[in-house]
């Protein structure tokens, strides 16, 4: 039987972290990226600039800002999905201090 720290189990852990930190950064460097291309395709529209740059950037601008709804909503379902399984351990040390006073 494979001791419980063995490989297996690190390269559960990487693989859980590697998500936790896609399932933080992605809808914000999401959200700054088609904000950017967005002001960016349209300003170039408002300059009168002729050509595919300015309706293609305020595309990949909307393609982008749906990939960070949809990142945000899988985080917050995996979110919620680990506080409905592991209840005992989302609750706060704080709030069962009877010691604290608030």
């Amino acid at each position: 039987m494979p001791h419980p720290t063995g490989p297996t189990v690190r390269n559960r852990h990487a693989r859980s972290d590697l998500l936790a930190a896609l399932a933080i950064l992605t809808p914000p460097l999401a959200v700054a990226s088609a904000a950017a291309l967005l002001v960016l395709g349209h300003a170039l529209q408002l300059a009168g600039l002729r050509g595919t740059l300015p309706g293609s950037l305020v595309t990949a601008g909307w393609i982008l800002a749906l990939v960070a709804g949809l990142s945000a909503l899988l985080a917050f379902g995996a979110l919620l999905s680990k506080a409905v399984r592991d209840p005992a351990r989302s609750t706060t040390s704080s709030s069962q201090d009877p010691s604290r006073s608030d």
